[in-house]
């Protein structure tokens, strides 16, 4: 339902770029009218809405991080905190197969889950773009834009089973998962909209996968891949440190 949900959002998103990039005369006025927090918000001060590349980044793109991070996270703190909730944890610490495994077989579970949700959407995303293309458009970028969510989820995702191992009653779960994603979304569009706040946008992993860096500077910095990747080892070996020693109540 997330991967219909998303892969149609973009669809018809990527459907009203021609209209949009025929009355770009019309667009710019508008966007002239607007506040400078909003065009920053939204990177419409630095990418041009006529360019198909621009269009997506400024519509498309952000809906995929964001929801996407929220469907990672929520996958990934729910699929060993429900153990524990649902009260099935005694059967599968009955069998042979130590904690660690277990940890194992569920990162693995939600790697292949938002692997697929991002494919899906990502070639969804293609076809729309070849559909509606008035020039060609850099095969490379778009690559580009469809692998840095699927950075973006995964981190999400690698902190929410780390989160799941303190709170596992499932409603508190989902309102934790859903509130450190629309927080750091926050967090990270008032850092584009006020300088002094800039530095904040350093602590979410949304500042690492931003769409302007990709489409104007041709990519992500490899200290941004660097951080992602240190925050995802970090993530998931604490998660086989603190779950193969935790106190399980049966």
């Amino acid at each position: 339902m997330w991967t219909i949900a998303m892969a149609l959002m973009n669809f018809a998103v990527m459907s009203v770029y021609p209209t949009i990039a025929k009355d770009q005369g019309s667009i710019n006025e508008i966007l002239n009218q607007m506040p400078d927090f909003l065009l920053k918000a939204f990177n419409l001060d630095k990418l041009n809405m006529a360019d198909i590349l621009g269009y997506y980044g400024t519509k498309g793109y952000i809906s995929f991080v964001l929801f996407g991070s929220i469907f990672s996270i929520l996958l990934g703190s729910s699929i060993l905190s429900k153990e524990e909730n649902d009260k099935t944890i005694e059967f599968l610490l009955a069998k042979p197969i130590t904690r660690g495994q277990m940890i194992t077989s569920k990162v693995l579970c939600y790697l292949i889950y938002i692997f697929l949700f991002n494919l899906i959407v990502s070639v969804v995303t293609y076809i729309s773009f070849e559909g509606v293309k008035i020039q060609d458009f850099s095969l490379k970028t778009f690559l580009m834009l469809s692998i840095a969510p699927f950075v973006v989820n995964i981190t999400f995702a690698n902190i929410g089973i780390l989160a799941s191992i303190f709170v596992t009653r499932r409603r508190v779960v989902y309102s934790f998962s859903i509130g450190l994603v629309m927080g750091m979304y926050f967090i990270s569009t008032m850092a584009e909209i006020a300088e002094e706040l800039k530095f904040l946008g350093y602590f979410t992993p949304f500042k690492y996968a931003d769409a302007v860096d990709i489409i104007v500077d041709g990519g992500i910095k490899g200290v941004y891949w660097g951080v992602l990747l240190l925050v995802n080892v970090a993530a998931i070996g604490l998660t086989y440190w603190i779950y193969g020693r935790k106190d399980i109540v049966v």
